[in-house]
């Protein structure tokens, strides 16, 4: 008579060894009596389960951190060259066309402000909520 698994384990459970047992292989027995010993050891103090999940989170943030701060640098630096470019060939072009210049730039620095401060929020959200959380 060939036993069942349920029926090892609860011989097992119940402290009986091989050679008390008849109907169930002395193989069966013993490999159920191994993964139980097993079992019953609680694993060894060390690194978390996740630890290269974290790991790998904490290197790519940084990773993605360096990347933004060059992107954010570049999208304050192009518009202000391109402002100071602007107004140093007004300069060079005439004192009359600077001071006008100047007058229009000074008529629309808050659109301007706004514009980019919009254009660097959305980007900053977008990292924060997009592509931190994408299962979110």
């Amino acid at each position: 008579m060939k036993l069942t698994d349920e029926e090892i384990q609860q011989l097992l459970e119940k402290g009986l060894s091989p050679s008390n047992t008849a109907g169930a292989s002395e193989n069966d027995l013993a490999t159920y009596q191994l993964l139980f010993d097993a079992l019953k050891k609680e694993p060894p103090g060390g690194l978390p389960y996740n630890f290269t999940a974290k790991l790998t989170h904490q290197l790519q943030v940084r990773k993605n951190r360096a990347a933004d701060i060059k992107f954010y640098l570049l999208a304050i630096t192009i518009p202000v060259v391109l402002l100071g470019g602007a107004c140093a060939l007004f300069i060079l072009l005439g004192n009359k066309a600077a001071v006008q210049m100047a007058n229009d730039l000074l008529r629309y620095k808050w659109p301007f402000i706004f514009v980019l401060s919009a254009f660097l929020v959305v980007q900053y959200l977008d990292q924060k909520l997009v592509k931190e959380y994408p299962g979110a």
